[in-house]
């Protein structure tokens, strides 16, 4: 095992990690009640400012627009580990 510096610990047993059904299900879960709460929250409230520490936008719109954005970044690096296992990529 490899301590990182977060504090995290990498397992070499796969059991230790969900599967990509149980991660593909709670993505979905989680996506379905964001899109449900989405369509009842007032536009007026996305300018809204957040509290520190804040990741990169200091407005709830920018918390949103960076939730895609962390999302793009850790699909990338899926598909770079594919590559380098060389594994097709997913179209």
């Amino acid at each position: 095992r490899k301590k990182f510096s977060r504090g995290t610990t990498v397992s070499a047993d796969p059991d230790f990690y969900p599967s990509a059904a149980e991660i593909l299900s709670v993505f979905n879960r989680i996506h379905d009640h964001v899109m449900m709460e989405l369509k009842e929250y007032p536009l007026s409230q996305l300018n809204e400012t957040v509290g520190k520490p804040y990741a990169a936008y200091p407005t709830k719109l920018g918390c949103l627009l960076f939730c895609a954005h962390h999302e793009m970044l850790h699909a990338g690096q899926i598909g770079l580990l594919r590559r380098l296992f060389g594994k097709a990529p997913i179209r």
